[in-house]
C-alpha cells in the first residue's frame, strides 16, 4: 500500500497504481484492472505475475486466475462470476470458422459482452449479427449482454445468468448435433 507519493510526477506510474489497487479493491475489481492492462498491452503476463507476487498470499488467492485472453473488463466480470459458480468458461473461442466469441459457457452457451463504444458502428452491428448466425449454425445459443447489463444492472443480470445455469442451458449437445470434436483445434467441449 502506498503511504506517500513515490516521486515528483502528478500521475502515479501504472505498476504502482496497480499494486495499490490490488490491496484496496475487491478481488473482482483488481482482476478486471489486471486483465484490462493485459488486453491493452500496458502489461505483459510476467509483469502481472510480479505484481501478484508482491501482494499478500490471501489476496492472491482471492484474485485467483488472471487471464491474458479477456477482451474487456466486462468479459472478466462475467467469466469470474460464472467460474465461481463452478461453470466452465472459455474465452475468445473459435466456435465457427473465421470468428471468435467472447465467452463459451459449458458446451453451447455463447455470451457476447457488448458496448456501444465498440459495437455501435453500423459495420460492427452487422458483423455481430453475422457472428450470431454462424454461432447458431454451429449449434450454440447466443446471449448478448450490454455494458449496462454488466455494470449498471449487474444484480438483474446475475439473476438471469443463474437461471440459465440452473436450467442447464449451457450443458449438453449443441443444438442440431453440432459440436466440437475431440482433437479438434478448438478444444474439447466442457461437461
Amino acid at each position: 500500500m502506498i503511504r506517500r507519493w513515490p516521486d515528483d510526477e502528478p500521475v502515479l506510474p501504472l505498476d504502482a497504481a496497480l499494486s495499490h489497487a490490488l490491496t484496496c479493491l475487491d478481488a473482482d475489481s483488481a482482476a478486471v484492472l489486471l486483465e484490462s492492462a493485459l488486453e491493452r498491452r500496458l502489461l505483459v503476463p510476467s509483469q502481472v505475475d510480479l505484481l501478484l507476487a508482491e501482494a499478500p498470499a490471501r489476496r492472491r488467492r482471492a484474485i485467483g486466475r488472471v487471464s491474458a485472453l479477456a477482451g474487456s473488463g466486462s468479459e472478466t466480470r462475467v467469466r469470474r462470476y460464472l467460474e465461481r459458480r463452478g461453470v466452465r468458461v472459455r474465452e475468445q473461442v473459435a466456435v465457427f470458422e473465421g470468428g471468435r466469441v467472447d465467452l463459451l459457457v459449458g458446451d453451447r452457451l455463447v455470451i457476447e459482452c457488448d458496448s456501444v463504444r465498440h459495437h455501435g458502428e453500423r459495420s460492427r452491428y452487422y458483423a455481430d449479427r453475422s457472428r450470431d448466425r454462424a454461432s447458431l449454425i454451429e449449434g450454440c445459443l447466443v446471449l448478448r449482454l450490454t455494458w449496462e447489463d454488466i455494470w449498471l444492472r449487474w444484480e438483474e443480470t446475475r439473476g438471469a445468468l443463474d437461471t440459465l445455469i440452473r436450467r442447464r442451458v449451457h450443458r449438453g449437445q449443441r443444438i442440431g448435433g453440432a459440436g466440437l470434436q475431440k482433437g479438434d483445434s478448438h478444444g474439447t467441449p466442457w461437461r
